[in-house]
């Protein structure tokens, strides 16, 4: 029997008057443009394409502090709506930090043991498998070295995780234990910066995709066995801080334990990070169906926003034009 594998996707609108109040109340911010964020108007076409390309998925998990698009079917099947309140300490809450929210995933009451992490920015726009992203049980993933450099708070908190890593875990244990696991030929080019790291004695760092994730539950639950102080520490800050440990460390986890199944993700994948220059592209990804799995990242470059969210969803509409079960 094949065994389930559920969605889980996290959501806030950052616009929606009660989280901004909650957000400043906190924060001891004033109102001001800096925590106003641009809507791509673009959730409803990730319920659309898991329903119509992932038509196998058990359950889907949608993460939220409370409040839901207006457009959305709480009714629908498959769909679990969760506030952070049914699955987080309460001490934890209200939180404005990803991480916290992320790193409690595995408490949900009812999640598969199987469970597939996507953030609001990836999208599936062609068929995909379920050997997309488990195999014999085990998540697909890329087991790639690749040096970090400490930058900006992300950085630090990568850093972090790489460090529990190394405490628990010897380098060239990891990868004798599982040498075709980090050697696989799935990995074509990625394999050079293997062959280039290997000689280190510790983990200087992985290469990091930003696509959907499988994870097990059971490594959740590991991972916070051995490192419980950082890890509720972390999930302690309301806000993000340069101390935390990012949600990575689970997945590094997995791979350091060899709970996984070696993949190429990239293959069949591609990342925007939008501008006013590669719209174009990012549309024409879409419409052409070219790959099955799209990353769409907002970023500072993207001027003008209004014209690159129209193009982009009129690309959405050109595929799934058709509302799905989830809508209302």
């Amino acid at each position: 029997m094949t065994q389930p594998i559920d969605f889980v996707i996290t959501w806030v609108d950052n616009n929606d008057p009660s989280w901004r109040a909650d957000y400043l109340k906190y924060s001891g911010r004033t109102d001001d443009d800096s925590i106003r964020y641009r809507d791509w108007d673009n959730l409803r076409f990730w319920f659309r394409g898991v329903e119509k390309f992932a038509p196998w998925v058990n359950k889907i998990f949608f993460i939220t502090c409370g409040h839901v698009p207006e457009w959305l079917n709480v009714d629908a099947p498959k769909l679990r709506v969760i506030c952070h309140s049914d699955y987080m300490d309460g001490q934890y809450l209200p939180t404005f930090s990803s991480h916290p929210i992320e790193f409690c995933l595995h408490r949900i009451e009812g999640l598969s043991d199987r469970f597939v992490y996507f953030n609001d920015d990836t999208f599936l726009i062609n068929d995909v498998k379920p050997t997309r992203f488990f195999v014999d049980g085990l998540p697909c993933d890329m087991a790639i070295l690749s040096p970090m450099f400490i930058g900006g708070m992300h950085g630090h908190t990568v850093y972090n995780a790489l460090d529990i890593i190394n405490t628990f875990f010897k380098k060239r244990t990891v990868i004798k234990e599982n040498p075709l696991k980090w050697f696989h030929p799935q990995y074509g080019t990625y394999l050079i910066r293997n062959l280039f790291d290997v000689g280190y004695s510790y983990f200087t760092g992985f290469y990091d995709h930003h696509l959907p994730q499988g994870y097990l539950k059971e490594s959740f639950e590991d991972a916070w066995k051995h490192n419980r102080n950082s890890f509720e520490d972390t999930c302690s800050h309301r806000f993000r801080c340069q101390d935390d440990v990012c949600i990575w460390v689970m997945r590094y986890w997995q791979l350091a334990t060899g709970r996984f199944h070696p993949l190429n993700l990239t293959n069949d994948s591609k990342y925007f990070l939008t501008n006013d220059v590669n719209v174009d592209e990012v549309s024409h990804v879409i419409s052409s169906q070219r790959k099955n799995v799209i990353v769409i990242n907002d970023s500072l470059e993207l001027n003008d926003f209004e014209k690159a969210k129209k193009v982009i969803n009129q690309a959405f509409m050109k595929i799934l034009p058709d509302k799905s079960s989830y809508e209302l």
